[in-house]
């Protein structure tokens, strides 16, 4: 292989191969040299390196540069007794733009992500993409974790600048975990996974945040690993039951509706709380399950007491975000009510604010088709979220319930009384039915009575409890009036 020099001075790559020329006698009578221009070879070969190194899509190194990287890394890091930070970069609800947007707009914005991820960095760090919108930044020879801290507060910040994207404008924020060499891992493997550990605990912590490993993570990971492993196990091994909790209707002073709250009896940890381990069921796939089973109980049971000669009143079911993005929601609620022969108008749907406006592009269309179904569709958890007045005023709901963080202190709040009274108002306006959730005292519920809510829940009245007593708020005899 050689390089030669065309007529125009440009140097090109060729491959010289000489062969000897001999004559009857074998006697050497002179040589060939055939020259080939191997050129395009070679730039199929730096393709070809390329592709194996970096990513196509971002043009950041790929996990294979990236354990090169690594390694000469830690050998900098050890030979000159400094640190080397791996930063673990997760984009939060990334899945939400690419459901609602498209996979162009997604990708356009990864490489927005990619160019803003570089500009926070030294020519000596590297910033990789692990794939889908996992990202990897190596911090070399830094003296310790304030030098990281600011690389990370520094992403965060340039992350939380509008990103325009296919003619959209799109938010996007970060969860970042930190791991130092040679302290949190003596290798790739350890170091990764141990940011990637301390990644989830930034997540759990509120996201666009980051977090630094520590050594308790492990332990709480291998107890989240036991809890999935048991939860997988809960629905064959009939561990989960409903409980249920009456909505009163203030005018009437009767039980106008239940609320049915999922509950896991653990055989060995007892009652276990959904706080816990809803958040796990969505993480490990199974929410989509559990789901199910919360709807189709809740149906059967409103068949038996039916059958019971009880009074029917509506049921609300609580859906989660993983639930709500599912592509086939509609036909999947409607077959479990088929199945159970229950009409849509003894369901209700309650979905949280928070989880609107995660999905909200198209969260508008999916709920008129909801409510087009015959299902009344509640707002849970108002006032915990970040709604704006135009954008409520396009979701068809029928309801909408003021969070128990609000109603706990209106008896002595000023604050919490002014938000109560303009939520219940503004939902009247829209033409919506209010319940109170968290209704504990008299004085609360004098105080929903003066603003009109039509509805409450809470300990006031009833915690919630198992179905055989659920059925004694229903008044028998009767039937649900056709």
């Amino acid at each position: 292989e050689i390089w030669n020099r065309r007529k125009s001075g440009e140097v090109f790559p060729e491959w010289l191969s000489i062969s000897n020329v001999t004559d009857a006698q074998g006697k050497l009578t002179h040589h060939i040299a055939l020259f080939i221009d191997i050129t395009e070879r070679k730039k199929e070969e730096a393709q070809m390196e390329r592709l194996a190194s970096y990513d196509t899509l971002t043009g950041l190194p790929n996990r294979n540069l990236l354990a090169d990287r690594v390694e000469q890394g830690i050998a900098q890091a050890n030979r000159h007794q400094s640190l080397l930070a791996m930063l673990f970069i997760d984009l939060d609800h990334f899945k939400n733009i690419n459901d609602s947007l498209g996979h162009d707009v997604g990708d356009g914005l990864l490489q927005q992500v990619a160019e803003r991820l570089k500009l926070c960095l030294r020519r000596s760090d590297t910033i990789a993409r692990l794939g889908g919108d996992e990202f990897i930044a190596l911090l070399t020879e830094i003296s310790g974790e304030a030098e990281a801290s600011f690389v990370a507060e520094k992403m965060l910040a340039v992350l939380g600048d509008g990103f325009e994207v296919g003619g959209h404008t799109v938010h996007i924020a970060a969860s970042i975990g930190i791991s130092l060499f040679p302290n949190d891992g003596a290798n790739k493997v350890e170091l990764m996974r141990n940011a990637d550990l301390a990644m989830y605990r930034a997540k759990d912590s509120g996201r666009n945040r980051f977090a630094f490993y520590e050594e308790a993570m492990n332990r709480k990971a291998v107890e989240r690993q036991q809890l999935e492993s048991d939860l997988r196990g809960a629905i064959e091994q009939q561990q989960f039951m409903l409980y249920y909790q009456p909505k009163v209707a203030l005018a009437e002073d009767r039980v106008v509706g239940l609320e049915a709250l999922l509950r896991w009896r653990h055989p060995q940890l007892g009652l276990i709380s959904p706080a816990v381990f809803i958040p796990v069921a969505e993480q490990c796939g199974l929410i989509h399950r559990i789901g199910d089973w919360v709807l189709r109980q809740a149906v059967l049971q409103q068949r038996l007491w039916q059958s019971q000669g009880y009074r029917i009143v509506p049921v609300a079911v609580n859906l989660s975000a993983a639930q709500f993005r599912e592509a086939g929601l509609i036909a999947q609620i409607e077959r479990i009510l088929q199945e159970g022969g229950l009409d849509p108008r003894h369901i209700e749907l309650e979905l949280t604010e928070s989880l609107l406006m995660q999905a909200e592009t198209d969260s508008a269309a999916l709920l008129g088709r909801l409510h087009a179904a015959g299902f009344n569709l509640a707002l849970d958890d108002f006032g915990t979220g970040y709604s704006s007045l135009s954008r409520l005023k396009q979701l068809p709901m029928q309801t909408l319930k003021i969070d128990q963080s609000f109603v706990r202190d209106i008896a002595t709040d000023l604050n919490d009384r002014s938000i109560v009274t303009a939520t219940a108002a503004m939902a009247h306006a829209l033409g919506m039915k209010v319940v109170a959730e968290g209704v504990e005292t008299m004085e609360q519920l004098e105080f929903i009575r003066e603003l009109r809510c039509e509805e409450y829940q809470g300990y006031l009245f009833s915690q919630p409890v198992p179905a055989d007593e659920a059925a004694h708020f229903l008044q028998k005899p009767g039937r649900v009036a056709e």
